[in-house]
């Protein structure tokens, strides 16, 4: 996973992208809705934001959080505690080689990080090895065709962004089957999202 560049970071940690998020974790709670207490992973907590909001829309038994920045995990960090999510584990991992044992998560969320990771293949194969046997893994990120060229001109890692095309064929090559339809606009910025499951 890439340490976001300066301008990215401003991107993400501002309000109108925590509406964004907040919108995004609806969204994926009206898509799949899942039962409470479950064990669920945040892939890429940011400045828990999005941690945050897992914990009070999905109302997990265990939520478990990384980031490979470590000022966005101390940030994380004091964020959940003053919204009362402070039970929430965080760590300093790399989403392409996560430190978890296989089949430890009901279900693994993702919000616009796959994308940061260089070797996304690889963190889609980590997602599906983490996940118990009938987990779900519920994603929102940006596909190259539509955010390619903005993200060239700030210096993002081209190697990184995916089509809409190689995403969904990345997700079923790692043992996922896609149960909700991915690559149309849900948001003003976002433009996939969806809901993949590991086999029972």
């Amino acid at each position: 996973m890439a340490e976001m560049r300066l301008f990215e970071r401003l991107l993400v940690n501002n309000p109108v992208y925590v509406w964004l998020q907040r919108r995004e974790v609806a969204n994926l709670r009206r898509l799949s809705p899942l039962p409470s207490g479950l064990t669920i992973l945040d892939l890429g907590c940011g400045r828990g934001v999005e941690t945050a909001l897992i914990a009070s829309v999905f109302r997990p038994g265990r939520l478990v959080a990384f980031d490979l920045d470590p000022r966005q995990v101390h940030e994380a960090r004091r964020r959940l505690l003053r919204d009362g999510a402070g039970d929430a584990a965080l760590l300093l991992a790399d989403a392409s080689r996560l430190p978890f044992a296989d089949g430890r998560f009901d279900a693994v969320v993702e919000i616009a990080v796959i994308h940061h990771v260089p070797e996304w293949r690889s963190a889609l194969r980590e997602v599906a090895r983490v996940l118990k046997p009938g987990g779900s893994f519920h994603f929102v990120d940006i596909s190259k065709r539509r955010y390619g060229v903005g993200m060239k001109l700030i210096g993002h890692d081209m190697e990184a962004l995916f089509t809409v095309k190689e995403f969904q064929s990345a997700v079923e090559d790692a043992g996922l089957t896609l149960e909700r339809r991915i690559g149309r606009p849900v948001t003003p910025v976002f433009d996939m999202v969806g809901v993949a499951r590991r086999a029972a």
